[in-house]
């Protein structure tokens, strides 16, 4: 149980609630000798208050939380636990803790070169492991050049592909490269750790990232911080999304993908742009809030997400609030904006959302040709013509297990109108 109550006093689960409550339970339940008989429908009411009656395979919320309490446990022992004896771990497809030793690290031999340990088989001479392995580059620098060759020369013969959707059509043209900016989530995470919301211009100042410190200023958040100043993480829905765009553009298009933290100013004036996440984690965006009247703001106090709607018109709210977190059931909001050219910078189409579930069921609404005609016909976009209209589509959509689900229209602007 000290275990148990390290994990859950850990800045991985300071604002879940919930998670902090699951893992208790069937531990303490574990504990007592009672984990074989943890069922999903135990845990639905003594965790999350349901009815004794309640039905697990309408109400998934057990199921949602051990997939977000499994990913929490795994950022613990990757920071702030990194130094623990005893591994907790919750298998797929279980809901009993097993309690396992960290394995020991086997020691690197001190004589001749330090090599990776997938490599360490036991005494082999050294003479003929290098010069396995020089084979081995070698063989490998062949066949990709060969494979590379293969590439160009299907690309250089590639038949035009479907046409893209509007707005996606307007981003890509042959006169500019694209730049596909993706988020920076260490950057939203330490934000987390620093217990406030940061601006571009911190963002882009080198002083801000070393000088930026977590609000607790333990030990373990400390360390985490310098390792996300570091670290270049992003989030599955960029990837699904980034990946998606890809498959669909022609090959030759010019793409250039970016690391939120790479860009470069001189890249606005320089291409179109995609950006990808809100600006709590892909602060470019902010760059065009003047322009919208939709826009996602990071509450100070509580740290979550929240879309602002600077003129509510009848029927709509001045603020939107998700409900729940990343990968717990809820309502959450995903935003489309499209932002023609002004003549200093190209054209830039805005995938965002109040968390992860949000982002993907924006992108994945306007990259599909058909929803993507249905929501831009909804919101009044004409698609034809050589005028580039600016618009902003507010979806809500239901967090499930993780994923977006029964994602709607609830807003929209367009330029003009």
């Amino acid at each position: 149980m000290q275990l148990a109550a390290r994990i859950s006093a850990s800045p991985q689960f300071r604002r879940t609630a919930k998670l902090r409550d699951f893992l208790l339970y069937v531990v303490d339940q574990t504990v007592q000798g009672q984990g074989d008989t943890l069922t999903e429908q135990q845990i639905g009411r003594a965790v999350f208050n349901r009815a004794a009656d309640y039905s697990p395979s309408e109400d998934n919320v057990v199921r949602a939380h051990a997939r977000q309490l499994r990913v929490k446990l795994g950022g613990y022992f990757a920071a702030a636990g990194k130094d623990e004896p005893v591994i907790l771990e919750i298998p797929k497809g279980s809901y009993v803790p097993v309690f396992s030793e960290k394995p020991a690290v086997a020691p690197v031999p001190a004589e001749g070169p330090a090599l990776p340990r997938a490599f360490v088989r036991g005494p082999v001479p050294a003479l003929w492991s290098t010069t396995a392995i020089a084979a081995l580059a070698i063989a490998l620098c062949v066949l990709l050049a060969v494979q590379n060759g293969g590439l160009r020369r299907q690309i250089a013969t590639a038949p035009a592909t479907t046409p893209l959707p509007a707005p996606l059509a307007w981003v890509f043209d042959s006169e500019r490269t694209t730049f596909l900016a993706v988020a920076d989530s260490s950057f939203g995470l330490i934000q987390d750790l620093a217990g406030r919301p940061a601006t571009l211009d911190e963002y882009v100042d080198p002083e801000f990232w070393q000088s930026v410190k977590p609000s607790t200023r333990t030990p373990g958040d400390e360390r985490l911080m310098r390792r996300l100043r570091s670290r270049e993480l992003t989030s599955y829905a960029d990837i699904l999304l980034t990946a998606r765009i890809l498959h669909m553009v022609d090959p030759r298009t010019r793409v250039a993908i970016r690391f939120a933290r790479d860009i470069n100013p001189r890249d606005l004036n320089a291409g179109n742009f995609i950006l990808l996440g809100s600006s709590f984690s892909n602060p470019w965006v902010s760059l065009f809030d003047r322009k919208r009247n939709f826009r996602i703001q990071v509450d100070s106090a509580s740290m979550q997400g929240r879309i602002v709607n600077k003129n509510p018109r009848r029927d709509e709210r001045p603020t939107y609030l998700m409900l729940g977190e990343d990968g717990v059931p809820g309502a959450t909001y995903g935003l489309i904006a499209f932002c023609p050219s002004d003549g200093s910078s190209g054209n830039a189409l805005i995938i965002e959302g109040t968390n992860m579930e949000g982002t993907e069921a924006a992108g994945s609404m306007i990259l599909d040709p058909q929803s993507a005609h249905a929501l831009l016909a909804k919101a009044g976009v004409p698609e034809r013509g050589s005028q580039r209209v600016g618009f902003e589509i507010l979806l809500e959509t239901k967090a499930l297990a993780g994923a977006p689900s029964q994602t709607r229209v609830v807003a929209s602007r367009v330029a003009g109108q």
